[in-house]
């Protein structure tokens, strides 16, 4: 009979030992038991205000790259910039220009460009749930201390033991 080739070595390196360093144990870290990097930073960073998806040019180009294939005119364009540029006023503005170009869209019959403007519209629309809620709008301005952070902290002990 033929041994196989992996048997042979064996047989061989039976009583060496191996030139390659032994394996260091690797060792996972549970999550939460440490501090994340981020808090860390928040205690040092000073404030400042960002949207959820980064500064005011992230913002513009976030929305304009939603907006990619529909027919913008340069007056639209500025418009629209314009309007993200001012947050107090910026929901209404945008919602009332991508109404406007809906509507143009309507008569167009063009359903490609109507539905990428149709996606848009509620990101800046009111809402009577999420309105209501402690999360940012897509078109806020946030505390980037802030960003990511737990709304309220509980010891184990503070939770109400039996169900509502």
């Amino acid at each position: 009979m033929v041994e196989s080739t992996n048997n042979k070595k064996n047989k061989k390196n039976k009583g060496k030992k191996s030139d390659a360093p032994a394996e260091e144990k690797k060792t996972t870290q549970l999550p939460g038991t440490e501090p994340t990097p981020l808090l860390e930073e928040s205690k040092t960073k000073t404030s400042v205000s960002v949207f959820p998806t980064g500064s005011q040019e992230d913002f513009v180009q976030d929305v304009k790259r939603k907006l990619e294939g529909v027919d913008l005119n340069v007056l639209e364009l500025g418009l629209l910039e314009r309007y993200l540029s001012d947050q107090k006023t910026c929901a209404v503005n945008v919602v009332g220009l991508l109404k406007k170009l809906e509507a143009k869209h309507v008569e167009k019959n063009n359903r490609y460009e109507l539905k990428r403007i149709r996606k848009v519209i509620p990101l800046f629309d009111e809402h009577d749930f999420w309105s209501t809620q402690p999360v940012p709008k897509y078109y806020e301005q946030v505390d980037s201390t802030t960003l990511d952070q737990p709304i309220e902290v509980k010891k184990v002990s503070d939770v109400q033991k039996e169900p509502y």
